[in-house]
């Protein structure tokens, strides 16, 4: 078992920021801007740890100004950011309109000193003179993130017809969305030993700071529970594999093979074990926040595909698919927010290529009708229209198609 010691987690200061810094399977990173930190004080050292639960890559900095070159270097994850009410008046109106920036946290001594100009910020949380009180909003903000860092390809009308006339060739397509296919074939043909590949992936985690009491849990519990509730548990696992399929880590989609293997079998098994649930066409719904870039790529899309390139979950309840949007909406006007509205057609689909499964049963989220897709599912892109409560959210209406046959 490795060394799960919790004072091993990445954690650097102003004076180390200029090394190179290594690869962040996590899609968040945490700025922390505070003139009197210091790490050989007990309540200070204790105040870290406790933030390293759920983050391993913490970044501090005593002066505003020395965190805003490493600010402007972050671009596969989304920032966050603590500092203290005094310094935190001064940085914030330098990083408030960074596109990378996710989510500020005061912490202070005197909450009331601060919160009236605290309010004029949408990406600030809250003032908090607990550390325990920001650790229980940073869950739900990181668990948000993950939600929403999943990799999406856009396969507009005019590029199908290229290719059905043969203007244009598969190996054309976007990028991203070829490797996905790529990956997927490979990754389910290979057959290694699930121990060996699981404890590979244990040190490889171990070697990458995933936070330590995270990764003992898994290590230690793994085998008691089934490759769908890891999924849906609220644990380091699904950011970290949306993430490597986002920014396509070949090493960590490796290693996570036998992982994305199993998720993928036991979807399967389910799919067919509810064939009969299945015969009549129904609705599933899933939200997400979209950058404006991808906005734009969504529109092109229209009458033509959209392929989510890792698992995906969505809920037959239309209420639960709506809760992260609406907070991401509020924070920033940089995104747009999209209510996937999917119907699912059995009698149009080839069990083949398409696996999903309803999974209450079998998920550590309870509750919620959720439906489980596999990797790289492909979906017909009909109607793309707005809400009239909200111009920044849109209803994108989906169709589960068949991916290889569809090009």
């Amino acid at each position: 078992m490795p060394n799960m010691n919790p004072t091993a987690a990445h954690t650097t200061t102003s004076s180390n920021t200029s090394q190179s810094r290594r690869r962040n399977v996590q899609n968040y990173s945490l700025i922390w801007v505070d003139g009197t930190i210091d790490k050989s004080e007990d309540e200070w050292k204790n105040n870290i740890e406790i933030v390293e639960d759920i983050i391993s890559d913490i970044n501090i900095f005593k002066k505003p100004e020395e965190c805003i070159p490493l600010l402007n270097t972050i671009n596969m994850e989304k920032i966050l950011v603590i500092t203290s009410g005094f310094l935190g008046e001064i940085l914030v109106r330098d990083i408030h309109n960074l596109l990378q920036l996710d989510a500020i946290y005061i912490l202070c001594g005197n909450a009331a000193r601060h919160k009236a100009w605290a309010e004029n910020w949408s990406k600030i949380q809250g003032v908090f003179t607990s550390i325990n009180d920001i650790c229980d909003s940073l869950k739900k903000v990181v668990h948000q993130i993950d939600h929403n860092e999943i990799s999406i390809s856009f396969i507009s009308n005019q590029t199908i017809m290229e290719i059905a006339s043969g203007q244009r060739n598969l190996d054309q397509l976007e990028l991203s969305y070829m490797y996905s296919v790529l990956f997927k074939e490979i990754i389910l043909e290979i057959d290694d030993a699930d121990l060996e590949s699981f404890n590979k992936l244990i040190e490889y985690c171990h070697q990458q700071k995933v936070p330590e009491s995270q990764l003992a849990y898994f290590h230690h519990e793994y085998h008691r529970q089934s490759p769908i509730w890891w999924y849906t548990k609220d644990l380091f696992i699904y950011g970290m594999l949306n993430k490597a399929l986002r920014t396509f880590n070949v090493e960590c989609m490796l290693k996570m093979g036998f992982f994305i293997r199993k998720l993928h079998q036991q979807i399967e098994q389910l799919y067919y074990k509810q064939l009969d649930d299945y015969r009549e066409s129904f609705t599933v719904y899933r939200d997400q926040a979209l950058s404006q870039q991808n906005f734009q790529k969504l529109l092109t899309a229209k009458d033509g595909l959209l392929s989510f390139n890792s698992f995906l979950l969505a809920s037959k309840n239309r209420k639960v698919s709506m809760s992260f949007v609406e907070d991401s909406l509020r924070k920033t006007t940089d995104t747009v927010g999209i209510l996937f509205i999917i119907t699912i057609n059995q009698k149009q689909i080839s069990t083949s290529t398409t696996p999903f499964a309803m999974i209450d049963d079998y998920s550590a989220i309870c509750g919620e009708q959720h439906i489980l897709f596999t990797m790289h599912t492909v979906f017909h892109v009909s109607e793309i229209t707005p809400t009239v409560s909200n111009n920044r959210l849109w209803e994108v209406s989906l169709t589960l198609t068949q991916s290889h046959k569809s090009l």
